[in-house]
């Protein structure tokens, strides 16, 4: 089940939200404005004005020791101290404009936009370059930090991050994949379509096989599930619904707020989901499944 726990009210479009690992702080973006929040507290711990940053965020990741806020904005990469809001410090990547997060040890940041990234955190060197599609939508990471899925030009993209080599890639024939999930073993990834189904590929094989199919209606706009791999989460056009890691419905949500919802993020343990709502909100949840 998922119950609200708290709405943050941003003011304008919400469009990127980051979640700390314990579930206890937020980070959340408008088109120029971002805010950290102590989600015990009312108001914001602070909040700043970025419109020399390049416009609407791409991306926000919180470090896992919740010391550093990553912001990325277009081809800027900015590292915030997160109990102050100072600059840290300004990467330079080169081209990006997609989704970004830190490594279990904080010390890298993996970015996808026009190819997939590994930086160093301390000194801001491009420690890998992954090319594939001319820009990936999403990606995301097994338990391990072994193997990396990403999706893009209507395919799911898989990488050994030991070699920074492609190992698979699986075509989309209808649709374009627009996100993706990685079980925690890296033997299976579910990826959403831009349409009204997510399918779940089984990783290793030469060719795409497909071991289920989820449609639970409505356009699909996101996708995440729990790092441990116990649920599934979809968000669409209808609403919210919860799945078992095989794609069966656990729960279709009632008092989902009818707008689009532009990003989640999900707190380690999977007990704590934070959402972003075109409405000019950001809602915290509580789940519990299994």
């Amino acid at each position: 089940m998922i119950t609200h726990q708290k709405t943050i009210p941003i003011g304008g479009r919400c469009w990127r939200v980051a979640l700390s690992d314990d579930g206890q702080r937020a980070a959340v973006a408008s088109y120029y404005d971002l805010e950290l929040w102590d989600l015990c507290e009312d108001t914001p711990r602070w909040k700043q004005h970025f419109p020399e940053a390049g416009g609407i965020p791409a991306s926000l990741a919180l470090s896992p020791d919740q010391r550093v806020l990553a912001m990325a904005c277009r081809k800027k990469l900015r590292l915030l101290d997160v109990d102050t809001g100072a600059l840290l410090r300004e990467l330079d990547p080169g081209a990006y404009s997609g989704r970004m997060r830190f490594a279990r040890d904080g010390a890298r940041l993996f970015l996808a936009g026009k190819e997939l990234l590994v930086c160093d955190v301390a000194s801001g060197a491009v420690i890998a370059r992954m090319a594939g599609p001319r820009t990936f939508n999403g990606f995301a990471l097994d338990a391990s930090e072994r193997t990396l899925a990403a999706v893009g030009d209507k395919s799911l993209w898989i990488y050994d991050l030991a070699t920074h080599q492609l190992l698979h890639r699986y075509p989309y024939a209808r649709f374009g994949a627009t996100s993706v999930s990685l079980s925690p073993d890296g033997k299976s990834s579910w990826v959403s379509q831009a349409g009204e189904e997510a399918t779940l590929i089984q990783i290793g094989k030469k060719s795409k096989k497909v071991l289920a199919v989820c449609s639970p209606g409505g356009m699909l706009t996101e996708l995440v599930t729990a790092p441990d791999g116990r649920w599934l989460l979809l968000t669409s056009e209808d609403g919210l619904t919860l799945h078992s890691p095989d794609g069966a419905l656990l729960a279709r949500i009632d008092g989902w707020p009818e707008c689009r919802v532009d990003d989640l993020s999900v707190s380690l343990d999977g007990a704590r989901l934070l959402s972003a709502h075109l409405d000019g909100t950001a809602r915290l949840w509580a789940i519990k499944a299994g």
